[in-house]
């Protein structure tokens, strides 16, 4: 597939049932120039704002776009950016019809206003992944998991008014998971934690001097930023369990890091307590997790480019020769324009 600037977008828009997830009739209400906004750092991790004409009445379903690429070879592409949950509170009315800005979020939403409505218990000896994944179907959101055997040590007690969404994140936290994400078909996704460092890029971006055939697909500016100066380069988890011994861990920063304690002279702490975890390896997998997260807030970049497969999260390769340099970073947001090309503004961050 050729993903360079003579291919040709088209996006597509679909009404899904809920809560069954079938897809229903193709919307025509759309007009071009809505976006797509994905982030590491927001609960629902998608959310979207679409511009619309008479649209009609769905209910209580979804909406799910979809991106549909063909190369100048004649190649295709298609792929669902994103199920979102609708709303569209005010609209204008004329003559000529009803137009108005639906703005939508990702599946998630649904775990996000699911509550507990008294104190809510979760026995020693459950299987924690497995428990995430019963209140997401509760939540009427479909759910791929890792299989996962970890079990809670002691039980957990989740105080009323805890959303559905909190509880699932904390479990998955505990056993030494990411947190849940959502894919373009609207699945909630429960992944084991890996290392970005321990991850192949999931493309490639590179640049005229180094593309191959597919074609340029980012722009010319490269906004770098870099910020070391409170970044830590030790990172202490402590859990302290109501029941047995309490587990400690430190994630340091290898001696070639820049940051690390050989490179700077001195350590930079930084830490939390946790009441549970599921054992040792799943605390020290919680620490190395926090200080990638930690240390990678201090360098990003931001791009435009042209769509192309990767998702928030994944590994991505940006090759830009011309100015002397390459990244390898995991993408932490990125903003989709619905349009010609389906231009991106993407944020990078290093990873240690």
């Amino acid at each position: 597939m050729k993903w360079g600037a003579s291919r040709q977008d088209v996006h597509t828009y679909y009404r899904v049932d809920h809560p069954s997830f079938a897809e229903l009739e193709r919307l025509e209400c759309f007009g071009e120039g809505g976006t797509l906004d994905e982030s590491q750092f927001t609960a629902l991790r998608l959310s979207a704002s679409l511009p619309v004409r008479d649209y009609p009445d769905i209910g209580n379903d979804l909406v799910r776009v979809y991106l549909e690429v063909e190369d100048e070879d004649g190649e295709t592409y298609r792929q669902a950016l994103a199920t979102v949950v609708p709303t569209m509170p005010s609209q204008d009315v004329t003559s000529g019809g009803v137009t108005g800005t639906l703005t939508g979020y990702s599946t998630l939403y649904y775990a996000s206003v699911r509550c507990t409505r008294e104190a809510l218990t979760i026995p020693a000896g459950t299987v924690a992944i497995s428990y995430a994944t019963s209140l997401l179907l509760e939540c009427s959101i479909p759910v791929l998991a890792d299989a996962s055997s970890a079990t809670l040590n002691t039980a957990k007690t989740y105080d009323p008014l805890t959303s559905y969404l909190d509880i699932v994140n904390d479990l998955a936290a505990f056993a030494g998971f990411a947190g849940v994400t959502v894919d373009g078909m609207g699945n909630a996704l429960l992944r084991r934690y890996v290392d970005p460092s321990k991850r192949s890029p999931a493309y490639v971006m590179q640049s005229a001097a180094s593309s191959p055939a597919d074609g340029v697909v980012f722009g010319p500016l490269v906004t770098h930023e870099l910020d070391t100066f409170a970044a830590p380069n030790a990172y202490t988890v402590i859990s302290s369990p109501a029941d047995g011994a309490p587990l400690s861990s430190t994630a340091t920063l290898p001696d070639a890091h820049p940051l690390s304690y050989a490179s700077r002279g001195y350590w930079v702490d930084d830490g939390e307590t946790v009441s549970d975890i599921a054992d040792q390896q799943a605390l020290d997998t919680l620490a190395a997790r926090r200080l990638s997260d930690k240390v990678s807030a201090v360098e990003s970049i931001e791009i435009e480019h042209l769509w192309v497969p990767y998702n928030i999260g994944d590994v991505v390769e940006v090759d830009y020769p011309e100015a002397g340099e390459s990244w390898i970073m995991t993408a932490a947001t990125r903003t989709t324009t619905l349009g010609v090309g389906s231009k991106c503004q993407t944020r990078l961050r290093r990873f240690v």
